[in-house]
């Protein structure tokens, strides 16, 4: 796996912002739009079938009202392109009330960390 750290953490790819605002889009967790807006990246890590980017926020940030659980995730979405053979999953986790990791991975052949162009689209059930 290959990392790379910010600081000062960055502004999320183009890819990252397109999966956080479906994200929002998609579930209806007050707050989860501010947060998005506020993120920035401070580590990026390539696993050679996907990434994983961790995620930071201002400490005013105000937290989401989540079940008690220290850590929830969100997701419903993957990732369609043309270098991608089957698409990819995306997951965000989060923790203590706030975005915490995007975890972008291949389902099969490709490597969603190298993309020309993308849709974001619905998870199909079933």
């Amino acid at each position: 796996m290959t990392a790379t750290s910010y600081d000062p953490p960055v502004e999320p790819t183009p890819l990252e912002k397109s999966i956080l605002e479906w994200l929002v889009d998609f579930h209806a967790v007050p707050g989860l739009s501010e947060q998005v807006g506020l993120c920035r990246v401070s580590v990026r890590e390539d696993s050679g079938v996907g990434f994983f980017t961790t995620l930071v926020l201002p400490p005013f940030t105000p937290l989401l009202d989540l079940p008690h659980s220290s850590q929830v995730y969100l997701d419903g979405c993957v990732v369609v392109a043309p270098e991608l053979t089957h698409g990819a999953d995306c997951l965000l986790f989060m923790q203590h009330g706030k975005i915490a990791l995007l975890e972008v991975v291949a389902f099969d052949e490709g490597n969603p960390s190298y993309l020309s162009k993308w849709k974001v689209l619905p998870r199909k059930r079933g």
